[in-house]
C-alpha cells in the first residue's frame, strides 16, 4: 500500500518555495518542511513554475526505498 503524500507550497520568491509536507493521514503520519529553489525547480522540472509534483515525487522516490 502506497503512503499518502500531502504537499502544499507557498512561494518565498525570489528564493524559491517553502513546501509543507505530511506523510501519511493516520497517527503515525509524519510532517516535513522542505525548501526549493528557483535553480533546483528548473533544473529538474525545467518550464514547471510549481514544486508540489516534484516535492510529492520526490517523497515517493525515497519512501519506496
Amino acid at each position: 500500500m502506497t503512503e499518502a503524500i500531502l504537499v502544499s507550497c507557498a512561494d518565498d520568491s525570489p528564493a524559491g518555495w517553502t513546501c509543507d509536507v505530511t506523510v501519511g493521514t493516520d497517527a503515525a503520519a509524519t510532517g516535513h518542511r522542505v525548501t526549493v529553489s528557483q535553480d533546483l525547480l528548473a533544473s529538474l522540472r525545467p518550464g514547471t513554475t510549481d514544486p508540489t509534483d516534484l516535492v510529492r515525487d520526490s517523497f515517493a522516490f525515497l519512501l519506496a526505498r
